[in-house]
């Protein structure tokens, strides 16, 4: 289990110390995954990642591309590029990296496929969500979060998934 909670103001961004405040979000990062083996030669793998960012002090302006949470790639979302699935905010067009709220589930089956040789096999489902905090008037708010991630007309659009399977030899 890992809990990440981190408060980040505007002068950690080197804004002047009049926005230091007004320019604040805090980052909660939640984390847990484990191994659990079913029988002599299967193991199932399972991780669970929560992420958001709520902004501060009436906070309107996007969090910076690097503080954003990302989603994609081997440790994520498997069959798409590294920080390849992106939220984009309404009013921020050119800001396509990342987002301010994320879920993100990996559950992966691995087993022998020839145990005698020492080569194992994987399938794996991955599910990912990313998602931005601005509503339609282009105020970030922590429900325009969820607003954004289950969109009222198409509650499931901006999942993502990915399936697959892997050889791996030991």
């Amino acid at each position: 289990l890992q809990l990440s909670p981190q408060w980040v103001s505007g002068d950690a961004l080197g804004q002047s110390a009049g926005d230091a405040l007004t320019d604040s979000f805090f980052k909660l990062t939640f984390g847990a995954s484990g191994y659990l083996g079913l029988g002599e030669s299967l193991v199932l793998g399972q991780s669970f990642r929560f992420g958001q960012i709520v902004p501060l002090f009436d906070r309107q302006t996007p969090v910076p591309a690097d503080e954003r949470y990302i989603l994609g790639g081997v440790s994520s979302l498997r069959g798409f590029p590294e920080a390849g699935v992106n939220s984009q905010v309404n009013s921020y067009r050119d800001l396509l990296r990342g987002g301010q709220f994320v879920l993100n589930t990996n559950s992966e089956l691995r087993y022998p496929l020839l145990a005698q040789y020492n080569v194992y096999a994987a399938t794996f489902i991955d599910v990912g969500l990313l998602a931005d905090c601005f509503d339609d008037e282009n105020t970030a708010t922590a429900t325009g979060c969820y607003e954004d991630a289950f969109p009222a007309n198409a509650p499931l659009s901006k999942v993502r998934a990915s399936t697959g399977f892997g050889v791996r030899y030991l």
